[in-house]
């Protein structure tokens, strides 16, 4: 920066300008030259933010995506398909596995497609009922457990309620359901 100030100097004085005026045009050069730098400085600092800011957006929106990902591979349970054992006992996929507590006269359904399942259901106090609406699959009284094979041709519907009495104030059911198709 000294050589600048001094090669200015030696410009201004050879065009006739005195010593004071060449020091101050001098200033004024090495002030706006600091000025570029410092522009230059504040722009690159600038962009390097700005490539910061859409790296962190990428990766942000790459996390929404995994989780969302992640969140539907949750959801669908794997099928586990029908197997001969070496016992000869047959172990199928399974289409319903639920626990939940169902109110007093409070129903659970679901479509069932053609074909052969295996219906076990618990209940932890008084009992459920199982129906099967469009199949002549056997329905329940009030049960603690049933475990029933059911071969359907069409569509049909399978239900499970806790039953209601007389006062509406029975006690709420903790229930299990596990439907296989073999």
């Amino acid at each position: 920066m000294r050589v600048l100030v001094l090669m200015v100097s030696v410009v201004l004085f050879a065009c006739g300008k005195d010593d004071a005026s060449a020091k101050k045009e001098a200033e004024r050069l090495r002030l706006e030259v600091e000025a570029l730098k410092a522009e230059k400085a504040v722009g690159a600092t600038e962009k390097a933010h700005a490539d910061t800011e859409a790296a962190r957006l990428e990766m942000q929106r790459e996390n929404e995506r995994l989780k969302a990902e992640l969140d539907a591979a949750k959801q669908v349970k794997p099928p586990t398909e029908t197997k001969k054992l070496a016992s000869g006992k047959l172990v199928g996929r399974k289409v319903i596995d639920e626990f939940r507590q169902l109110k007093e006269n409070q129903q659970l359904s679901w479509k069932m497609t053609a074909g052969r399942y295996r219906v076990r259901a618990t209940a932890s106090s008084s009992g459920l009922v199982i129906k099967w609406v469009g199949a002549s699959c056997p329905n329940s009284k009030e049960v603690k457990i049933y475990d029933e094979l059911c071969e359907i041709d069409v569509e049909a519907q399978l239900s499970l309620s806790n039953p209601g009495g007389i006062t509406g104030t029975g006690p709420t059911e903790q229930v299990a359901i596990t439907v296989t198709q073999m």
